[in-house]
């Protein structure tokens, strides 16, 4: 038997809820990319869902071991395309084609629907030369229809760690005149002049 619980406090009493949540997308990236994989870490997940920008709503599929088996989250941007709604089912590799991301669905369309969400986005990936395992299958069995392909290309860097810590440490803090700026919940309006031109 699997229970959908809805994640209301990933920060306290849900900490390891949230961390197994996490999880099973780091088991998709890795069984998807190996060690190549851009999966998120728990820390980063409960970083992105504090500003303001966007609203997450995520749940977990539990089977009947305590284990968490599947993934899903709705993110609400909060400023602008308020229709709109990202969701994301995953289920675990070694759990999938049992009915857990139909389970996982339900909650997620449901809660966009009481959101007024009407435009929801998805996607899927896989490695080039490949095919997608089952994420197509599923959401156009569910009704949803690919929109747009979008390459993600990846280039390892040759050099060496040692060499580049070197040159790291060499340039300092502004090297050649370069500040690093951190911003959060929208860019500063004195930042926008010049960026999207």
């Amino acid at each position: 038997m699997v229970t959908i619980t809805l994640i209301e406090d990933p920060d306290g009493g849900q900490r390891r809820l949230f961390d197994d949540w996490a999880e099973v997308f780091a088991a998709d990236g890795r069984h998807l990319f190996g060690p190549d994989h851009t999966s998120r870490s728990a820390a980063e997940l409960r970083e992105m869902n504090r500003g303001s920008d966007r609203h997450s709503i995520s749940w977990s599929a539990i089977d009947g071991d305590g284990r968490v088996i599947g993934a899903a989250c709705l993110v609400m941007p909060q400023h602008d395309n308020l229709a709109q709604g990202g969701i994301n089912v995953v289920v675990h590799p070694d759990h999938r084609r049992r009915g857990v991301g139909s389970l996982l669905l339900e909650p997620t369309e449901a809660a966009a629907r009481a959101h007024d969400r009407t435009l929801l986005l998805a996607e899927t990936q896989w490695l080039a030369g490949g095919r997608d395992e089952s994420g197509e299958e599923f959401a156009a069995r569910k009704g949803y229809a690919g929109a747009q392909t979008i390459l993600r290309s990846s280039l390892s860097l040759p050099a060496d760690r040692a060499r580049l810590a070197a040159a790291s440490t060499a340039a300092g803090d502004g090297a050649d005149g370069y500040v690093l700026r951190t911003c959060w919940d929208g860019i500063p309006e004195e930042w926008l002049a010049g960026r999207a031109e």
